[in-house]
């Protein structure tokens, strides 16, 4: 009967690329091997860590025999995280940080959130800590919400829309990754995938329970310096766009979420514009030059759009002219003071 939740003691994946974090990895592994919900592998990808990580890896291949370790050469987040989905057995794939941890709960609550619903994921909130903080907690809530595919694609683009973008606070069915596989070398690799993983979902569930414990590090991938791999997103857009393009004829919310993509596309260019130029970047003309690139480029999707905002017209005005756009506002900025 549906609403009743029969644990059919169906094995879960849990993958965790593993690079450089020995000052966290034993508090990672120790939240996922006491998870209240047992019937789990754990799937360590060693990504050629130049530390202890190797050895954290393959004692706790020892003490449990639910973790299985991979050792292979470096190849970034996707490529451990790819290694991990070919070897995974289970019937469901979640992905867990090696610098972060869970609550005890966290597989349990979105396996029977997908179980009741009948969903094809499940998401949970998340408590995001500097790196350093004590006292992190989860936050129980009997609260969830349905959303069909369309309505999850659109949360994207919500303020707080990065809170379903990231891969790691969710429970997939394994069908999901049957052939998706996160781009190799690429960061921002959530805003390659997720989207169309929710397009591929007929349901998904929204826990509000904060049950995923994101630590924010200044030597993380995002942590470091602006460098030229935050060019990744306009890859990870482009091939939005084009994913919806081939799609905007079927309904309006798919037009919609071409659209918002090419808003999107362009935002981002401003937002680095203006952070570049306002920067002491060694490497500044270089980024310049990139940036500069990337939004010539990016100009072929100006008048593909029907939904037509405010803010799209202010980011037009500064895709035809960036630099007289940037000093125009930083006029305005100094009569407001």
């Amino acid at each position: 009967m549906r609403g009743e939740i029969v644990m059919k003691d169906e094995l879960i994946s849990v993958i965790v690329p593993v690079y450089k974090v020995e000052k966290y990895l034993r508090q990672c592994l120790d939240s996922i091997i006491n998870q209240t919900y047992k019937d789990i592998e754990i799937i360590l990808v060693d990504d050629g860590s130049p530390d202890n990580c190797p050895q954290i890896c393959d004692e706790y291949a020892k003490i449990d025999s639910r973790v299985k370790v991979i050792h292979k050469k470096n190849g970034g987040l996707s490529s451990a995280r790819n290694s991990g989905i070919d070897i995974c057995k289970g019937e469901y794939i979640s992905f867990v940080d090696s610098d972060d941890y869970i609550d005890e709960c966290f597989i349990e609550s979105l396996y029977k959130a997908i179980q009741t619903n009948e969903a094809d994921i499940s998401q949970c909130d998340f408590v995001d800590f500097i790196d350093g903080e004590i006292d992190t907690k989860s936050v129980k809530s009997a609260k969830q919400k349905l959303y069909n595919s369309l309505e999850m694609q659109k949360k994207i683009y919500e303020p707080d829309g990065y809170r379903s973008v990231v891969v790691w606070n969710k429970l997939y069915k394994r069908h999901l990754y049957k052939e998706l596989r996160f781009p190799d070398g690429k960061i921002n690799e959530d805003e390659f995938t997720t989207y169309i993983n929710f397009d591929n979902s007929k349901k998904i569930c929204v826990l509000d329970s904060k049950l995923y414990f994101y630590r924010k590090r200044d030597n993380s991938i995002m942590g470091r310096p602006f460098n030229l791999k935050r060019f990744d997103v306009f890859e990870a857009y482009k091939d939005r766009i084009d994913y919806y393009d081939g799609k905007r004829h079927i309904c309006d919310d798919y037009m919609f979420l071409y659209s918002r993509s090419i808003e999107r596309l362009y935002s981002i260019s401003k937002e680095y514009y203006f952070l570049i130029q306002d920067s002491n970047f060694e490497n500044k003309k270089e980024l310049l030059n990139r940036l500069n690139s990337e939004i010539m480029n990016s100009r072929r999707y100006c008048k593909k759009t029907n939904f037509v905002t405010m803010k799209y017209r202010k980011v037009l005005a500064f895709l035809k002219a960036p630099w007289l756009y940037y000093h125009m506002a930083k006029i305005k900025d100094k009569f407001l003071l």
